[in-house]
């Protein structure tokens, strides 16, 4: 390595001239190994072309499973097969070039869509999947920890069969829809025409700014323009949200 003034410099691996590199933190050098862009994509290893073969699976599996279980199944049909290695990157773009999302359409369930369908809140169906017993199986969308959840259909007609009570008073026509059996949806909705008592009761919270005593946190939350976890911190740690302070009610 060549030493000029404060500032190291290196020999490109492509065109051979002397460049400047710049010292990073704690002094330790960049590894940069080329002059300049150009030179870097040069330099840069092609990607091998897609085949017809992927190509026809892709388009035969997507929007039909979650992301990251199309990615899991590729890549083990892939290595059976001998094609190349694809990072999840690259099936991402490649999808959405050939006019596909990455979202599943078809047999899989967002919460907001199961909730459209069955006329209930979100936060119900998120709470179905924490019972003790039976719960919803539920995937993550990109396998990630706080990514949103999708439900595939059959998991929902085994929870129903596990978990009927749950589904009293939600809309019949969704619920025929998610069966895919109309006879099962009106013995279920006849049997429990009434929405349960939620298992975790709303509680009461009061701004101690502005003294207004809000039914959840929730409502509160809106009110103040913050997620209801932020709700939950303030009243938990003391701190404020969005500038207000809050505290339970018993």
């Amino acid at each position: 390595m060549l030493m000029q003034g404060s500032k190291y410099q290196r020999i490109c691996t492509v065109c051979g001239g002397i460049f400047d590199i710049k010292i990073m933190r704690n002094g330790r050098p960049s590894l940069r190994k080329t002059c300049s862009k150009q030179c870097s994509v040069f330099n840069r290893s092609k990607p091998a072309l897609w085949s017809d073969s992927e190509i026809e699976f892709l388009t035969k599996y997507a929007e039909s499973a979650p992301f990251h279980r199309l990615v899991r199944a590729y890549k083990i049909w892939a290595t059976q097969h001998n094609y190349p290695f694809r990072s999840n990157n690259s099936i991402s773009h490649k999808l959405r070039r050939l006019g596909y999302r990455t979202k599943p359409q078809i047999e899989y369930f967002t919460f907001q869509r199961l909730s459209e369908i069955l006329g209930i809140s979100k936060w119900t169906i998120a709470g179905w999947k924490r019972l003790t017993k039976k719960p919803l199986q539920t995937y993550q969308h990109n396998g990630k920890r706080f990514a949103f959840n999708y439900v595939s259909r059959l998991d929902f007609i085994r929870f129903a069969q596990y978990h009927p009570e749950c589904l009293g008073g939600v809309n019949e026509i969704g619920l025929q829809i998610m069966l895919e059996d109309s006879k099962k949806a009106k013995d279920i909705l006849r049997q429990y025409p009434k929405r349960r008592d939620p298992l975790i009761k709303a509680k009461r919270v009061r701004c101690i700014e502005t003294g207004k005593i809000y039914k959840s946190l929730g409502a509160a939350a809106r009110d103040v323009h913050v997620v209801r976890q932020g709700i939950s911190r303030a009243i938990r740690c003391g701190h404020a949200a969005n500038g207000f302070h809050f505290e339970l009610i018993d």
